[in-house]
């Protein structure tokens, strides 16, 4: 239901408590949701239906007959087209079970894996963290706002905060482009996602590089058009005042996402805790393992990444990968160089 363009209920009228509490859990599924009850419905019915969704009394055999009748003269838009350093996001199905694995290749190697994000906000396991700054994100855009920065340190979460940011988007009736190379052919393809007339979402990761780029977008694209831009904390500082400038905007809103709150650091704990990555924390309570996150990690994502790492467990395997490297010095210079550089961003 979250991510269906459009939801029709034929002779229903939510007596299912179990429905009814999805409805009411996500008051986003309002607006595609449609009730055809028959032609005369009882008052409790209307009543009910009428919080979620629009309501039509039509019986299911002329809800059948306005879709045969549409169906003839409909012709679908042809929505993609294809882009060499942009990549559209589309809604994903696949099925696939998380594995331990596949939780500590993210958490320590940043493997992240877009099929299993779409599984873990559709089914609740723990995979992707949704963060309460996705919210205030989606505030923003009701409310105008064009462009919108993300902002952090190293390490605390950016990309996926962009990849909960492009679901929410998608579920939301959002055309979702991720720009993921810096070269001649992105400018182009930005400027022809530009004359879309549609709902567009862009992400654009380290934005300092893409100023000019941007200020285009701004300048051809319709009012239903929105860039979110990431940057590191203290690149961004240095460049905002550009930003702002160049787009000729009154202002741009500028979320932080360094600091964890307590729902997110329940979170940690409970997944920590279901894929057996505590380490030498494992037998200690909840509430030393809030305090080892809260406090000594300062609440960041960063931090409680290096303390992980930092365990026997996590160190052995790290150790293993790299004694091959080891044992070749050109390999591991190249390797030290690669750390080095990416550091430096």
């Amino acid at each position: 239901m979250r991510f269906a363009g459009a939801v029709f209920f034929l002779g229903y009228s939510l007596y299912d408590l179990d429905i009814k509490r999805i409805l009411f859990d996500d008051p986003f599924l309002k607006d595609k949701c449609f009730f055809f009850l028959g032609k005369s419905p009882k008052y409790t019915a209307v009543q009910r239906t009428r919080r979620f969704g629009r309501l039509f009394t039509n019986s299911v055999e002329e809800f059948c007959f306005m879709v045969n009748k549409k169906s003839t003269t409909y012709i679908p838009k042809i929505k993609h087209f294809s882009t060499l350093s942009i990549k559209e996001h589309t809604i994903t199905h696949s099925g696939q079970k998380i594995t331990d694995r596949d939780f500590s290749n993210l958490l320590l190697f940043g493997l992240r894996n877009q099929n299993m994000m779409f599984e873990s906000m559709k089914v609740k396991q723990k995979y992707l963290l949704e963060r309460r700054d996705c919210g205030q994100v989606f505030k923003l855009i009701e409310e105008g706002s064009r462009i919108i920065t993300i902002c952090s340190d190293m390490g605390n979460g950016k990309s996926l905060f962009l990849d909960g940011i492009r679901i929410k988007a998608l579920e939301r009736g959002f055309r979702v482009f991720e720009v993921t190379e810096h070269n001649e052919e992105a400018a182009s393809e930005l400027e022809a996602i530009a004359k879309l007339k549609e709902k567009l979402l862009i992400t654009i990761e380290e934005y300092q590089d893409w100023i000019s780029e941007i200020r285009q977008f701004i300048l051809n694209s319709n009012k239903e058009a929105i860039l979110i831009l990431t940057a590191r904390s203290a690149t961004h500082e240095v460049v905002i005042d550009n930003l702002i400038q160049e787009t000729q905007l009154n202002s741009i809103p500028e979320i932080y996402i360094d600091l964890l709150d307590d729902s997110e650091i329940d979170w940690f704990i409970d997944v920590l805790n279901e894929y057996g990555l505590w380490g030498e924390w494992a037998a200690r309570t909840r509430s030393d393992k809030f305090r080892l996150i809260k406090t000594n990690c300062r609440g960041q994502i960063h931090a409680l990444l290096l303390k992980i790492i930092d365990s026997p467990d996590i160190g052995q395997r790290l150790h293993k990968m790299a004694d091959s490297l080891n044992a070749n010095k050109s390999r591991y210079e190249i390797l030290l160089g690669i750390c080095i550089m990416t550091l430096l961003n």
